[in-house]
């Protein structure tokens, strides 16, 4: 029984990355990506420097405009629709934050924006939690996102109303009380 046990336990975490491919973000050394350190991978490392410059500047914009980043995520930068394949991911999204786990951007997704709008899913999973999140209203999860990215692109009429409601919902709101009270929602 033992030697089942401990032989389950060796497997699951294979099944796991076979199976289930978003969880490949905690460990993308075993695909082809390269880690240049623990929070910043990438799959052709010529865009190396490309990479770097938008997870820092789109650090520093958001701990700038909404609050300090506890846990910096890993990003994994794709310049290959292979690369986001194979994280699971299909376009036409840019980038997917996966919870606090991580967040993977697409070949089309390298754009500060698009950083910037992954992050603050980030940082609302970060500061609300997973469930809180999870249960927030969408114009809240989205709008916030499109408000605060500084997103240029023409948006749908859908996301330029969560946009507002967002705003309006905001101006309500005390920066010392703001997560308390988008946990609240």
């Amino acid at each position: 029984m033992k030697r089942l046990y401990i032989i389950f336990l060796l497997i699951l975490p294979l099944t796991a990355l076979a199976c289930y491919k978003p969880i490949r973000i905690l460990m993308p050394e075993f695909t082809d990506i390269h880690c240049l350190n623990k929070t910043l991978c990438i799959d052709t490392l010529h865009q190396a420097e490309t990479a770097t410059h938008l997870y820092n500047a789109s650090i520093d914009y958001i701990e700038s405009h909404i609050d300090s980043i506890q846990h910096k995520p890993r990003i994994i930068f794709c310049s290959s629709e292979s690369c986001f394949n194979q994280f699971g991911f299909h376009s036409p999204a840019k980038g997917k934050t996966f919870a606090t786990m991580g967040i993977v951007i697409g070949p089309e997704g390298w754009k500060d924006y698009i950083v910037r709008h992954e992050l603050i899913h980030h940082l609302q999973v970060e500061r609300m939690g997973l469930y809180n999140w999870l249960m927030s209203p969408q114009w809240f999860r989205e709008g916030m996102t499109y408000a605060v990215s500084d997103d240029p692109r023409p948006l749908s009429e859908n996301f330029i109303t969560m946009r507002n409601r967002f705003k309006a919902w905001k101006l309500h709101q005390s920066k010392d009380n703001f997560w308390q009270a988008a946990r609240s929602l």
